[in-house]
């Protein structure tokens, strides 16, 4: 999901069910099976007449363009979404119209909350989301992969067994001479068996603590000589490959550096708004709370992270 898609879902969010948690105008539906034929369709053709008030092509397409902003989907799967979502809204605002839920002091209230924060978002759309050049992006890579930290992956195979004492059986048939693949195979209770235990190559932290000491001990062509216990039961580990990893290409990091970028616009953004605004606190003790605030506000989060290979 881009950052674009994270703004965006928060402001569709308040337009639609501000204070529900509901998230389903948000989301990508399934994309369907086979393809699907786009048909031409006027924007002035009628696609449904709701409570006798017609609804246009057009104005599903402007609609879409809000709610579904980057979602990969055809025009048509598109203007259905949106025509049930609409269907749906109408029917919820009916109802609650029918209780005149729009004259109480709490419909006001959220309006008005709802008012600045689609201001908000509207702001933020237009000071921040304009295309990011490739120049742009090329630098910022190199200034990633330049401070990028060296790390090391290793490749490793385990088999994994129910008990302690079944694990120190196999460690003494392989110091006998028999071959760990092929243990791995007839005796490992994990879903890596039919690869001879292999768990492919791994840095340090994606695996469970324990694992990965006694893995990141070994070298080259070692297994552990003592069982490694895991909530998954125990574990006897061999070493095949060590090697330094190789930073993504440009290609692969593009998202995520264009999020690094969005993200550096919006915290340049919020701290020129906020250096604006005039605020004051008559309790000391709230103005240094906020104050603390204000000065370690958490940036946005990063939506793309970066694939691991």
């Amino acid at each position: 999901m881009s950052m674009s898609k994270n703004y965006r879902k928060a402001l569709i969010a308040s337009l639609f069910f501000f204070g529900s948690g509901l998230t389903v105008i948000a989301q990508t539906p399934e994309k369907p099976h086979g393809e699907t034929s786009q048909r031409l369709i006027d924007p002035f053709q009628v696609m449904a007449i709701i409570n006798g008030e017609s609804l246009t092509a057009g104005q599903l397409d402007d609609w879409s363009k809000i709610i579904h902003p980057e979602q990969d989907a055809t025009v048509e799967q598109k203007r259905l979404q949106t025509l049930r979502l609409l269907i749906n809204l109408r029917a919820f605002t009916d109802a609650a119209l029918s209780e005149k839920l729009d004259e109480t002091q709490e419909f006001e209230k959220r309006m008005e909350l709802m008012r600045e924060s689609t201001l908000q978002q509207l702001y933020i759309d237009r000071k921040i989301m304009t295309p990011v050049a490739d120049t742009e992006l090329k630098a910022r890579y190199e200034k990633e992969m330049i401070n990028r930290p060296k790390e090391l992956e290793i490749r490793a195979r385990h088999i994994l067994l129910k008990t302690e004492k079944e694990a120190n059986a196999l460690i003494q048939q392989l110091t006998s001479g028999d071959d760990f693949e092929k243990l791995a195979r007839e005796k490992s209770t994990d879903g890596s068996a039919s690869l001879g235990g292999d768990l492919g190559y791994f840095t340090k932290g994606q695996m469970i603590k324990s694992f990965e000491d006694v893995a990141f001990s070994l070298k080259i062509g070692e297994y552990s000589t003592a069982p490694v216990e895991t909530p998954f039961g125990w574990h006897i580990i061999k070493v095949e490959d060590m090697r330094q990893k190789e930073p993504p290409t440009f290609n692969e990091a593009k998202s995520y550096i264009q999020n690094l970028i969005l993200r550096q616009r919006y915290n340049d953004l919020q701290k020129n708004v906020l250096a604006k605004i005039k605020v004051s606190y008559p309790d000391d003790a709230i103005a240094k709370a906020m104050e603390q605030d204000l000065s370690g506000e958490e940036e946005i989060e990063e939506i793309n992270e970066l694939e691991e290979e």
